[in-house]
């Protein structure tokens, strides 16, 4: 079953990203590109089986400052989005989107969405701000 299931979120993932809009303006930075099918699949698998969790947050903001916080993950399966929820400090962030191609595009408000890639050891990176911010969300559990 798990092999079924891998096979299908790795067709899937494949089918989006080439039916996926690129060069919009996003800013994307992934090891993706070094990460075969299955294996990625693998990866996406393992993320979403640990939903629902907290992340650590270590971040990079615009200006260079950094930041640090947690974020809450999970998965609803109704939309087949994931959420997520942050906190940095006194502040606090929703927002949701798709996991298109091993990509999690985040619609938390802003002008540009976040944009998360699965990496090798589990975590997720993103860019945000046009790119000009970064974030790595690491499994805290």
């Amino acid at each position: 079953m798990r092999n079924v299931l891998l096979a299908a979120i790795a067709a899937l993932g494949l089918l989006m990203s080439v039916l996926s809009p690129a060069g919009e303006g996003w800013a994307q930075t992934s090891d993706r590109a070094s990460i075969n099918d299955e294996e990625y699949a693998t990866l996406v698998f393992d993320l979403i089986s640990v939903l629902p969790n907290t992340f650590a947050v270590q971040g990079t903001n615009p200006s260079g400052s950094t930041y640090r916080g947690s974020a809450y993950l999970n998965f609803d399966a109704q939309s087949g989005d994931l959420l997520i929820d942050w906190q940095v400090g006194n502040d606090s962030y929703s927002g949701r989107g798709p996991l298109i191609g091993g990509e999690f595009i985040v619609d938390w408000g802003d002008s540009s969405p976040v944009i998360y890639t699965v990496q090798r050891d589990g975590s997720l990176f993103g860019t945000w701000g046009n790119g000009r911010g970064t974030e790595v969300l690491t499994f805290a559990p």
